[in-house]
This record gives C-alpha cells, structure tokens and sequence, in this order.
C-alpha cells in the first residue's frame, strides 16, 4: 500500500515542481550606464551592456562588462551601439550602420560596413543568431516608415534581405529579434508594437500579439516562455504557450532590449533614460 501511494504521489509531487508559479521581483539596480541599450547574457554568468552615451554622437559609444556585480569598461570607440549577439566567444554590436565584432580583450572589428548591404542603413538595431550560425539584424529605419527591413549575414559577411516592408508590410520599424529551437523568427516592431513570428522560410507570417505600443526586446526564460519589453509604455509582457499575453511589470522608465539569464532565470532590463540595469528574478 505503501509503494501504490508513493507510486501515486510523485507524479503530483513532480508536476507541483515543474509548475513553480512566476513571481518578478526586482532584486537588484546596476548602474552608471550610459544610454544603456542592449543587454546580453553569455554563459557564466557574464553580461555584456550597450552604451549608446550622446545619440548621434560617434565615437562615444562603448560596452561594459558585468562579471559578479562588478561593472568595467569593456570595449570602447563606437558610434551608438544598439543590439548585441555572442557566438564561439565573440560579441557582435549593431552600430548605427554597420555590424562590429568584439575579441575577449576588448578588441573591435569591422565584420560588415554599410556598404555590404543592400542599401546603406538608417537604424541597425538589434542582433540574433539562428540555429545555422547566421547572423540577423533589424533596420528600424525612419520610424514608422517604409524602409523597415531584417537583413541575413552568412558567417563569411554576406548580406542579403530576409524579409521587408515592401514584401511585407507589416514589417514597419523591426526591433528585437529573437529564434526559437525551430528556426523560426521573432519581431517585436518598434512602431506598431506588434509581435510578429516568421516562419524558418520567411514566407510564413503571424501576429502573436499587439498589447504593446513600441516594442524592442525579446526573450525566452528557462520555461520557454516569451518576453518582451514595451519601450514608451514602461511595461514587461509575458507571452503563454497559448499566445496570451500577460504584463508581468509597468513600473520602468524605458525598458530597451531585454535578456534573461536562463541558468538563474534573471531579467536583465536596461533603462534606456534611467542609465541603469534593472535584475528581476523571475521565479
């Protein structure tokens, strides 16, 4: 009798624990930044922070490194980094018009000027990689305007259009990208505030959500949960299985592009007019 009630209760047991509820909490204010724009968690524990410092001001922007609460100069001589990526232990920065590369000494590179692309660009925003080591970028563009495009970089720098406003129009001003474990594309676009899926071919597209008004980052906590930040409406969105969207926190100032620390499910928001990044434990 014993054994049938033990053999009843693990399941319960189990599902209890795999159910553990979400409850944000901030935990913790990291600051000074500069303009801070983008986020990225890299395995270790160790985050990487974009400062745009005077917008439109070339050659002030740099990236800070947080490693253990200790916040330090990473990398400097940028124009105004936005989005940030990380792949075989390189930072990738989009800068204004052009995509940089960091060493791990702080070293910046060159990986694809303006000239590469199909157009010169007004407003590369965020990064991403997909599952076949290529890097994507959004042009944000002017804003709401035609020019809003997401541009595809092999691994050797070439570019080309993976999808725009002019195949499809609801690609307005593309922000935050973000790829699930099938490929598929993620798009929070920064003027309509829609969030949109691609499918892996790029001919496939659906609206996930519009609670938003202008969206920017993107990302998956441990769960498989989708999150993203609604810059001028202050507020954090969770996205369920189901396509429901729920505010998890409207209490920001500016929440640009966010990450999520999947090994201590950490919210890492960076306060675009606040300089600061804000540490929101999740669970």
């Amino acid at each position: 009798m014993k054994k049938l009630l033990l053999v009843l209760l693990l399941p319960v047991l189990f599902f209890g624990c795999a159910q553990k509820k979400l409850n944000p909490k901030l935990v913790n204010t990291l600051k000074p930044f500069q303009t801070p724009e983008s986020v990225l968690a890299t395995p270790g524990g160790i985050y990487y922070v974009s400062n745009i410092g005077g917008f439109g001001v070339d050659g002030d922007g740099t990236i800070s490194k947080i490693e253990g609460g200790t916040i330090t100069t990473f990398a400097t001589g940028m124009n105004d980094p936005k989005g940030l990526a990380f792949k075989d232990g390189i930072v990738y920065a989009a800068d204004k018009n052009q995509i940089l590369k960091v060493n791990s000494n702080g070293e910046v590179s060159v990986f694809v000027d303006s000239t590469a692309f199909p157009s010169v660009p007004i407003f590369l925003n965020d990064l991403a990689f997909d599952n076949n080591g290529n890097l994507f970028v959004s042009e944000s563009g002017i804003f709401d305007s035609t020019d809003g495009a997401v541009y595809k970089i092999t691994p050797e720098g070439n570019v080309s259009t993976f999808i725009d406003y002019i195949t499809t129009p609801e690609i307005h001003s593309p922000n935050g990208l973000l790829f699930d474990k099938d490929n598929n594309l993620f798009i929070i676009d920064l003027s309509t505030g829609k969030l949109l899926k691609i499918s892996a071919n790029g001919k496939e597209l659906e609206i996930i959500d519009h609670s938003g008004k202008m969206g920017d980052g993107l990302a998956f906590d441990s769960r498989g949960f989708l999150y993203y930040s609604d810059w001028d409406g202050g507020r954090i969105f969770r996205v369920d299985k189901q396509n429901k969207s729920t505010v998890i926190d409207s209490a920001f100032t500016s929440p640009a592009d966010i990450t999520i620390d999947q090994e201590k499910d950490l919210l890492l928001i960076p306060e675009f007019n606040a300089n600061d990044v804000k540490e929101v434990s999740l669970y």
